[in-house]
């Protein structure tokens, strides 16, 4: 079996606090359905295993019935190479949420801890060395993740023809009308705060299909 990596989360993390608008929210139930994510379940020696958009997620419950979310070993392997610049003014969130990258196996992930930071490095980065994803807080000063959004994509635009990175935004307001202004400031995507892992993963995933880049499991060749 291959080897998992585990997160620790009370019992009932996350259920019934803006779960529909999750991406691919998991209910705390050991053995529930997902919401948004789609995929078969299994139990595998006591845990419950599910393949949710190419990823083996399982969840299980320890002795003081808390819940544990793992990522298996192998899943975490494919978003090693990704480039990505997570933009924060909170230091625990950047902390937290980089943990959290690190987990999924990323291990290029930069920090900014402000939207005028994040577009400095990303003029410093451009052309040469483009970011894939951008993880972006809405709620900064001197700086807020809209205005950060429009001022790094006009950058990158006007540096070279290479595909902008795909943006998503980090916020707790998980209202239809906050999504909608986050997609016209030129985001791609949502995810509520608290992140979890789920969220980070399906993420990365979706950027990932979405782009077409190659998704080959450890040890197996691409088809030529």
């Amino acid at each position: 079996q291959a080897a998992a990596l585990k997160m620790e989360a009370s019992a009932g993390a996350g259920a019934g606090t803006g779960a529909g608008a999750r991406t691919g929210a998991v209910g705390s139930g050991g053995g529930g359905g997902v919401a948004g994510g789609g995929g078969a379940g299994s139990v595998v020696e006591g845990e419950t295993h599910m393949n949710i958009n190419g990823y083996t997620y399982a969840t299980s419950k320890d002795r003081r019935g808390s819940t544990q979310e793992y990522f298996l070993e192998d899943d975490r392997q494919i978003l090693g190479g990704l480039q990505l610049l997570l933009v924060d003014d909170n230091v625990i969130n950047l902390k937290v949420c980089k943990s959290q990258l690190e987990r999924l196996g990323c291990m290029y992930v930069q920090t900014a801890a402000n939207g005028m930071e994040a577009v400095e490095i990303v003029r410093q980065r451009y052309p040469s060395s483009p970011v894939d994803i951008i993880l972006m807080d809405i709620m900064m000063p001197f700086m807020d993740g809209y205005q950060c959004t429009r001022e790094v994509k006009d950058v990158i635009s006007s540096r070279t023809s290479c595909p902008l990175p795909h943006i998503v935004a980090l916020t707790a307001n998980a209202f239809p009308e906050d999504k909608q202004k986050c997609l016209e400031a030129g985001m791609d995507s949502y995810v509520c705060k608290p992140v979890r892992l789920v969220d980070l993963a399906l993420e990365l995933r979706s950027f990932l299909d979405k782009r077409r880049l190659p998704v080959v499991a450890p040890g197996a060749h691409p088809e030529s």
